[in-house]
């Protein structure tokens, strides 16, 4: 301090810097530094700095509002003034006041104290006011500062000369003009608004109310080419002048006299039905303004414009149907209208056949294989077909099938069936079926055809796969066994349109390939046969297929029955499972498996203690034990290694061992059972957020550091720092 050397308290740092916090403001103190290595010390450095504080400032103005404001009621002589602001510097309290005067002094409302930041007064209307304020706090008080706003009351409000219009064209005729005003000068309680030839004139329409400052008026084309649109404003003191705008509708002319499109259509009949449908669709093809009139007429009659049937109708529908008799021409008129007139009149005619011939247009049919040709009919295939026809619903139903569309009745005449019927047609063959309508007046319409078919014929009998052989009674110590021999079913004939199989199987099995000595030719429908064969002995299965349509080669097959050896570990293995233990738990369930050991009858095993590896010891927990089953459940200590051995048999004898570790041990015990606040997880507390410990028993706290007041040390010495850590 003050450049004085002596006075300073040395402190050792290993850092390149220092923060020091108690010093007094106001004071000049000069930092004297020095470094240290194991060769010495070097020179003293110093360097000087002042350190004093500012004065606490004043508070400062951020805003200042005080808005121009109107009274509440009409014509009332007081009305509320409004005033909010924000200082800065944290003022404490504020000092206001009101005047009527610029020069500060408070002729309104006297120097008010207030620790809010607004505040309102009544005062009389139709002058100007002034606000002073000024913000406290511990460093002082601010300079006043002034902000000035109108008081107004409520009288006849005036209106711009100048307003702003759209012309949009409506659906219909006319056109809709928008106006909008000016943003307003005073509040007003409503508008009123009206058209006419003249400005502020209202001999087009009368005057309407609107609470908003825009209107919608719409114009039709009977209106006058030029319209002037009036608009003033109204409150409760009385109303503005009339401020007018100039537009011009766009007008839209009547629908073009030859717009109406009628499409007429009749829905099927059955032959020498009475009466049927018509449905009617229409349109307009050209409008000089819009899509659609806004309604039409029309009425169904006997010739264009007449209206015996269905007299005239208005609608907004543009579609309509109806049932009229049958052989008679019915005429279908449609006009459009809107506001500037009628087009002309649209129509269509139709009549509807009593006994209409069946169409081909739209027709067509579907053709399934209901059944394949069999040995019984080799030669043909029955099929279900079935028709349909758009325009009419037939009498009657006609088939037949012939080589190409050109050609219709090459294989089958002409033959009358229900709208779906099962035909018969030949394979092998390239053909198509062909259908048509007839009506109750025996009148055939134009046929519809299928696509160009081929049904195959059928054909021998060809493989689909090789024999699976298995044994049966082959157990240890057998001279002979079972064979089963299992083929799969052979293909009389397989193709896109049906599926057959084979009749019947003939087989034989023999010594060599060429001989049936064993079992002789045998017929069977089944697709299994067995025999008897000697332990270690080959046999040679033939076999064929055979139907109405041939037999197919044979086939020749080797089947082996082969000795039993010794139980087969190769591939052997041991399986395990360890329920989880509990905290308490003294045993397990531990489930064994003996898997793979192949030609094995019987197994034994044992159990010893991993650390057992004399003969004496290898199976000191459990001995060896007999056991049929490929599974078995022991129970076993927990909190040991232990070693399973499994040795396996069969009529000839032992198999080599297999050994297998396995480990029980308690895997959910935690200390205190985590005290509630945590997961037990392999034996270790997972603590919930605030929680800590082995067994979560301690809150969390910041943790503090204690350190020795005082090290000594000396040269050549070795030592270590271990600092302490304390909770709480």
């Amino acid at each position: 301090q003050t450049d004085n050397i002596s006075a300073c308290g040395w402190k050792n740092r290993t850092t390149t810097s220092v923060t020091s916090t108690d010093i007094v403001v106001g004071q000049s103190y000069t930092g004297y530094v020095k470094g240290f290595s194991c060769a010495g010390s070097s020179p003293i450095i110093s360097s000087s700095a002042s350190v004093f504080v500012a004065p606490y400032p004043l508070p400062t103005l951020s805003s200042f509002t005080v808005g121009d404001a109107y009274s509440t009621a009409c014509q009332n002589s007081n009305g509320t003034l409004v005033a909010s602001w924000n200082l800065g510097n944290s003022p404490s309290r504020y000092q206001y006041c009101v005047s009527t005067n610029s020069s500060g002094i408070c002729d309104v409302t006297q120097l008010t104290n207030t620790t809010l930041k607004t505040f309102s007064v009544v005062v009389p209307v139709d002058r100007t006011y002034y606000v002073r304020l000024t913000g406290i706090n511990c460093a002082g008080q601010s300079t006043f500062i002034s902000s000035a706003a109108d008081l107004y009351s409520i009288h006849v409000p005036t209106i711009a000369s100048s307003m702003t219009t759209t012309t949009v064209a409506t659906s219909s005729c006319g056109s809709t003009i928008t106006v909008t005003l000016p943003t307003l000068t005073i509040p007003t309680s409503f508008a009123e608004y009206c058209y006419g030839s003249v400005a502020e004139i209202c001999d087009l329409a009368p005057i309407q109310n609107t609470t908003t400052s825009k209107a919608k008026v719409t114009f039709f084309t009977s209106s006058p080419a030029n319209i002037f649109v009036n608009f003033r404003l109204g409150t409760c003191a009385g109303r503005s002048a009339f401020a007018y705008k100039l537009v011009t509708p766009i007008l839209q002319t009547a629908p073009n006299p030859s717009a109406v499109a009628v499409t007429l259509t009749a829905d099927p009949v059955v032959c020498g039905a009475s009466s049927g449908i018509i449905r009617a669709t229409w349109k307009i093809n050209s409008l000089t303004s819009a899509s659609n009139p806004p309604y039409w007429s029309y009425c169904v009659g006997y010739a264009a414009g007449s209206c015996q049937v269905v007299h005239l109708i208005n609608t907004t529908s543009t579609s309509y149907t109806t049932t009229v008799p049958t052989n008679v021409a019915h005429t279908f008129s449609v006009q459009a209208h809107n506001c500037m007139g009628s087009s002309a009149l649209g129509h269509a005619a139709i009549t509807i056949d009593s006994n209409p011939v069946p169409s081909a247009v739209g027709g067509k049919g579907t053709i399934t294989v209901s059944s394949p040709p069999s040995c019984a009919t080799r030669n043909t295939v029955v099929m279900l077909a079935s028709w349909t026809f758009p325009n009419a619903i037939p009498f009657s139903y006609e088939y037949s099938i012939g080589a190409s569309s050109v050609s219709l009745t090459d294989y089958t005449a002409w033959t009358t069936v229900p709208v779906s019927a099962y035909i018969t047609a030949p394979v092998s063959t390239y053909m198509m079926v062909n259908a048509r309508g007839v009506n109750c007046l025996n009148q055939p319409g134009a046929h519809v055809s299928s696509a160009m078919l081929y049904m195959p014929a059928l054909m021998p009998p060809t493989a689909n796969g090789l024999p699976v052989v298995s044994f049966d009674s082959y157990t240890c110590g057998s001279t002979v066994a079972t064979a089963i021999v299992t083929w799969p079913a052979y293909y009389l004939t397989k193709n896109s349109y049906y599926t057959v199989n084979t009749d019947y199987y003939t087989y034989c099995v023999g010594s060599s390939s060429s001989s049936c000595d064993v079992v002789p030719y045998t017929n069977t429908s089944f697709v299994t046969a067995s025999f008897t064969a000697s332990i270690g002995t080959t046999y040679y299965l033939k076999l064929r297929a055979s139907s109405c349509t041939g037999s197919s080669s044979w086939s020749t097959h080797t089947v082996h029955a082969p000795f039993i050896t010794y139980p087969d570990t190769s591939a052997a293995s041991i399986t395990y499972n360890v329920p989880a233990q509990g905290c308490g738990a003294t045993s397990a369930l531990v489930k064994l498996g003996f898997r793979k050991f192949v030609g094995a009858s019987t197994y034994s095993y044992c159990v010893g203690n991993r650390t057992s590896s004399s003969d004496n010891n290898m199976c000191g927990v459990l001995p060896f034990t007999n056991q049929t089953d490929g599974d078995v459940t022991v129970p076993l200590p927990v909190g040991h290694d232990y070693t399973v051995r499994v040795i396996s048999y069969n009529c000839l004898g032992a198999s080599s061992m297999l050994s297998l570790n396995v480990s029980v041990f308690i895997t959910n015990c935690c200390p205190l059972q985590c005290s509630n606040k945590g997961q037990c997880i392999n034996n270790v507390c997972l603590c919930s957020p605030g929680w800590m410990g082995l067994s979560c028993s301690l809150t969390v706290t910041p943790p503090v550091m204690t350190t020795p007041s005082t090290i000594s040390i000396y040269e050549g010495s070795i030592f270590s720092y271990t600092p302490i850590m304390t909770v709480g």
